[in-house]
């Protein structure tokens, strides 16, 4: 049985301290003062690059447990962490309606790659439909006695 997969590059994303901005003050139900947490203007853009993309590229929705890999290369020499690229790309892959949630996502792996001139900026990524084996696998590698 073959399982679907999607591979796209898309732009590096924005990183998780440029995702969210302070908004207009609001007064809660309990008349409490907060300040709203709204998406950057990065973030929305980003948003609507990868949704644009997947349009283009004629994208079909992905169902059930699923596996992303991805390759990220850097736009800078900067140091960074694969922490901060997983809710912006996440939230955009779920924003062009590619999956439902992204508690689909089951197993995920991010590789940074070393800074590359010819592919600073972008992130390969390869999301493939699993039959969610995960817990005979667990069982496998652990024991039949802990599940």
């Amino acid at each position: 049985m073959l399982l679907n997969t999607i591979s796209l590059k898309l732009p590096y994303p924005p990183t998780i301290n440029h995702y969210y901005k302070k908004g207009r003050l609001r007064l809660s139900k309990k008349q409490n003062l907060y300040r709203q947490t709204i998406l950057s203007e990065k973030a929305i853009n980003y948003k609507k690059t990868v949704h644009l993309i997947c349009v283009l590229n004629k994208i079909k929705k992905l169902m059930g447990s699923l596996k992303l890999i991805a390759f990220a290369f850097p736009p800078d020499r900067r140091k960074r962490d694969n922490d901060n690229i997983r809710k912006a790309l996440f939230d955009s892959l779920q924003y062009s309606n590619i999956f439902d949630d992204d508690s689909q996502i089951c197993d995920d792996r991010i590789i940074r790659m070393l800074y590359d001139e010819n592919l600073k900026g972008s992130i390969f990524i390869k999301l493939i439909e699993t039959r969610n084996d995960y817990v005979n696998k667990f069982r496998s590698i652990f024991g039949k006695e802990t599940a």
